[in-house]
């Protein structure tokens, strides 16, 4: 209990009122504090490593009805990326994968996976060290194309393998992994109507045969 001199014992003191300046400069220093809060935890994160979570989508006709093949890089060293950014997928699994591993193992790290058409893919989290400057991805398909993509490994973001090619964005808020569902949920439409044309060609032809037959 706080007393000031000349207040009866017993009673509470009345607390000071805050001067308005003092307030409004309060106000502001939280309204900057928020507004800030979003890239000082990302250098937070870049100083001290964390993991980044991949949102995957794998078409059903995707690489010509052949597995693929796909590698996700963490670089820590800006001459690197700029060098490996430079090389298209085939390049990068025919001619150069070993050379990096080996030379750069230190400067960055490599997550591979292998996937076949149409497979359901959980999230993948994926652990990063501290210094993380990019990720690069590389897909192995049979369709020319660089099939490659940088991004933010500090951010999550999905990764929709399409037919010939694939696409990544930012899973920076619902909205974006809405936007992953209805890729799914028309490629699942595409596939139904693929499937009740082939169903009404077969029942054509059935009936095409049994009235010519004798």
């Amino acid at each position: 209990m706080t007393y000031q001199p000349g207040a009866s014992r017993g009673h509470r003191s009345r607390p000071r009122p805050v001067p308005g300046w003092l307030a409004l400069a309060l106000l502001l220093a939280a309204g900057v504090g928020l507004g800030a809060c979003s890239g000082t935890f990302t250098k937070t994160r870049q100083m001290f490593g964390g993991k980044v979570v991949i949102e995957v989508a794998v078409d059903e006709k995707l690489n010509e009805d052949f597995p693929i093949e796909v590698d996700f890089l963490v670089i820590y060293d800006r001459d690197l990326l700029a060098e490996i950014q430079k090389l298209d997928a085939a390049t990068w699994f025919d001619d150069e994968r070993k050379q990096y591993l080996s030379s750069f193992q230190d400067r960055l790290d490599l997550h591979h996976w292998e996937w076949v058409p149409g497979r359901s893919v959980e999230p993948q989290s994926i652990r990063h060290r501290l210094g993380a400057r990019a990720g690069v991805v590389f897909a192995r398909y049979f369709s020319t194309g660089d099939h490659s993509a940088t991004i933010d490994p500090l951010k999550p973001f999905y990764l929709d393998l399409g037919e010939t090619d694939f696409e990544v964005g930012p899973l920076s808020d619902a909205r974006q992994l809405t936007k992953l569902e209805k890729i799914q949920t028309k490629r699942e439409k595409k596939a139904a109507r693929k499937e009740k044309k082939r169903k009404k060609r077969q029942k054509k032809n059935q009936q095409t045969e049994d009235s010519d037959s004798p």
